[in-house]
């Protein structure tokens, strides 16, 4: 297991001391606080609650525009995402009686986390403070306030002593009338991932676009063993181009929101790549864990401006061969965070 830096656990004491984020006012948004926790030495976690939505949003859509968060150190990653279920009035873990669930082969663990949940992501956080606002006119577009978001913070605790872990959002919003372009997710994800012990890869795969479309926020997910994630314009035929994105660390990815959205017609697309070094003494193979690995794009999209007010689906791919190419979908009606 990795050792953590000083800076990392200096952060980690003074976290729980210094104020986080201070509330929009109604009128502009609300926010999302799901608590602070505490993960035990050497331990690796999943910890998820189902966070309502403030009753006066009422039966209407919500379109999120600006996006403020904290995360505390120790966090691998954090998806939010959205259930349209009502009935969730007050905050409750997802799973159980307990928020917190345990990553392992242990007889009270689960090697999946996130079985059981069905929810769609919204929007990635990277570690300590970051905040991004969308261009003006679009914003992401959240079904109904009788839904609910759902937290999914996978952590990991490298130190020698028991951490306290939190994560703060604040959510602005705008009208409907003002949000002439609706933004939803847009997720390809490589499911093909083979390092041998002690060597490096770049693996690297291509998502279509099935219709013409507009990229409006680029962010990317991967693990510990990443050193840097790079996405490149495919033309239908060829990946061309110098990278338009790079994140090159890997527990707090760079999350660009596009002033000026990036078109894809349709049959191009984007070819991703994620460079991987592996220190140790096993392969690293798709998954979670120690020597578990993912790559994927996370990122946001909006139909075309000639296409106002049209609320995109969803979209999400999953390319089973490292280096091949697969046409993104509508997961609108598919169970998952995709």
């Amino acid at each position: 297991m990795r050792r953590t830096p000083l800076f990392l656990a200096v952060f980690a004491l003074q976290a729980c001391s210094t104020p986080l984020l201070e509330a929009p006012d109604e009128d502009e948004g609300f926010q999302i606080d799901e608590g602070t926790f505490q993960l035990e030495s050497g331990r690796e976690a999943s910890y998820c609650m189902r966070l309502a939505i403030p009753e006066r949003y009422g039966a209407e859509p919500l379109f999120i525009t600006r996006i403020d968060s904290r995360l505390s150190a120790y966090t691998h990653h954090f998806f939010m995402a959205y259930e349209a279920r009502p009935g969730v009035k007050e905050d409750r873990p997802c799973l159980g009686s307990e928020p917190l669930t345990y990553i392992g082969t242990g007889e009270s663990e689960r090697a999946d986390p996130h079985a059981g949940v069905a929810a769609k992501m919204v929007f990635i956080a990277a570690v300590g403070e970051d905040s991004y606002r969308l261009p003006p006119g679009y914003g992401i577009h959240v079904k109904s306030g009788k839904g609910h978001f759902l937290t999914s913070h996978h952590v990991v605790n490298p130190t020698e002593v028991t951490q306290e872990l939190y994560g703060v959002f604040n959510i602005y919003t705008a009208k409907k009338e003002d949000v002439t372009n609706p933004i939803n997710i847009l997720n390809c994800l490589l499911q093909h991932i083979d390092v041998p012990a002690k060597s490096e890869a770049s693996l690297k795969a291509t998502c279509v676009a099935p219709f013409d479309l507009d990229l409006v926020v680029l962010g990317s997910h991967a693990h510990q063993h990443l050193t840097k994630f790079e996405m490149r314009f495919y033309d239908g035929e060829n990946t061309v181009g110098d990278p338009f994105y790079t994140s090159t660390t890997w527990d707090s990815p760079a999350i660009v929101p596009l002033q000026e959205p990036l078109s894809l017609r349709t049959g191009q697309g984007i070819t991703f790549n994620c460079d991987f070094k592996n220190p140790g003494d096993q392969p690293i193979t798709f998954g979670n864990g120690e020597y578990g690995e993912m790559c994927a794009v996370m990122s946001a999209y909006a139909f075309p401006k000639d296409r106002p007010y049209e609320v995109p689906p969803s979209l999400g791919t999953i390319i089973f061969s490292e280096g091949g190419t697969m046409p993104l979908f509508d997961t609108t009606d598919v169970e998952g965070a995709f």
